[in-house]
């Protein structure tokens, strides 16, 4: 495993101070282009040209929140058509929270959930959690590329390149194997089965941040699906969502730089709400969210025994617990915001497993086939169970408040 994989990328960026950095060929996508901006097509070679008129972030970050709640908003308006008059609307939503190799317990979730878990109007995820979703989105007739995660470990992910970061690579590693398994399971089928539950009103989201403005951004899959370069934007969503900064190269999509979404927001909120009530509005007719939250995260940073006094070590158990406060504050973040909120109901199912039998388990940006297995076998016994064991609001409140 790779430990302290930020700290050898920042190390390679010092040493590499004056070396130009490829960004890599720009891949056009347009349905990922934020509201109101036109194609843009930078070079491969060195930073982002300067622009005349930089887009302010904060308004971008509200156009982006319009956007996103007036796509959501849609998929409401097509469920109220579909729903018999005098009776609720409900809005099925299904959050899939980062999480590195954690996410094998949300693919052993889907797994063992299967057809029982029906179709959500909304899938969304960020790093891990984009992983899974366009096959949470598709239906249980692709579940057999969960599989993947079970018994994961770091060579299905990335080859490991520190000579590359030390001469102008933007990570550590070469993730073409990751690549290479997306294509693999982003199958034309697939593809066809996002962009047919999207012409019925579904939709599927991932969340990126946009390295050049630092802002999170929604990519939309489901009109990805139906656009040039199909497949490969799909692909290159997934890869941007889970790039762990430093240990995966981030991607070049419509000439910007997109990494890990999990740095950002694990979970969309307002803008659900924002569509929520626009369409309550608008139709007449109550409008009730029903969501589930899958934490593909350890929630249990080491506490015990003694750090590795090493530079390396140092950094590593640094990374491992602010990535683990980051996801708390996102749970917390999602029950007070839904507590607040009428219409809505919020459950959660937490990824924890036995790991006593693994070593490492808690490491950050490797890839154990020990915890994966361990995590994907969990995951299948508490989705096949009956019922699944959803924690409610205030279990999930206590959670992201245990420290």
């Amino acid at each position: 495993m790779i430990r302290g994989a930020v700290l050898a990328a920042i190390l390679g960026a010092a040493v590499a101070g004056c070396a130009r950095i490829d960004r890599g060929p720009p891949l056009s996508c347009p349905a990922f282009l934020p509201p109101g901006m036109a194609t843009t097509v930078l070079s491969s070679q060195g930073p982002a040209p300067d622009a005349a008129a930089p887009p302010d972030p904060v308004a971008m970050t509200a156009r982006i929140r319009r956007d996103t709640a007036a796509r959501i908003e849609d998929a409401i308006l097509r469920d109220a058509r579909a729903t018999p008059p005098g009776q609720p609307v409900r809005f099925r939503v299904l959050a899939l929270s980062a999480g590195g190799q954690f996410g094998a317990f949300g693919a052993g979730l889907l797994s063992g959930w299967g057809a029982e878990r029906g179709a959500f109007d909304l899938v969304t995820g960020v790093s891990a959690g984009a992983i899974l979703a366009p096959v949470a989105f598709a239906g249980p007739a692709f579940d057999d590329a969960l599989s993947f995660y079970d018994g994961l470990d770091d060579t299905a992910i990335y080859r490991r390149d520190l000579l590359g970061a030390l001469t102008g690579a933007p990570a550590v590693t070469d993730a073409a194997p990751l690549r290479a398994a997306l294509r693999a399971r982003v199958t034309p089928a697939l593809v066809n089965a996002v962009a047919a539950r999207g012409a019925r009103g579904g939709r599927l989201l991932v969340g990126v941040t946009n390295l050049e403005t630092t802002g999170g951004e929604v990519f939309d899959l489901t009109a990805a699906a139906t656009g040039p370069n199909a497949r490969d934007c799909i692909v290159a969503a997934l890869m941007a969502s889970a790039a762990i900064p430093g240990l995966l190269p981030p991607q070049n999509v419509n000439g910007s730089l997109y990494a890990d979404g999990g740095l950002r927001s694990h979970v969309f909120l307002q803008a659900i709400d924002d569509a929520r009530r626009d369409a309550a509005r608008r139709t007449g007719r109550r409008v009730v969210v029903d969501a589930h939250i899958v934490v593909n995260g350890a929630l249990d940073p080491p506490r015990t025994g003694t750090a590795d006094a090493t530079l390396l070590g140092i950094v590593d158990r640094a990374v491992t617990t602010l990535a683990d406060e980051v996801l708390r504050d996102s749970i917390a973040e999602a029950v007070t915001f839904a507590a607040d909120r009428p219409g809505w109901t919020l459950r959660g199912i937490r990824a924890r497993a036995d790991l006593s039998a693994c070593d490492d388990a808690d490491a950050t940006g490797g890839f154990d086939p020990c915890v994966t297995t361990r995590l994907f076998r969990h995951g299948q016994r508490i989705g096949a169970a009956d019922p699944i064991p959803w924690l409610d609001a205030d279990d999930l409140r206590a959670l992201a408040d245990a420290l």
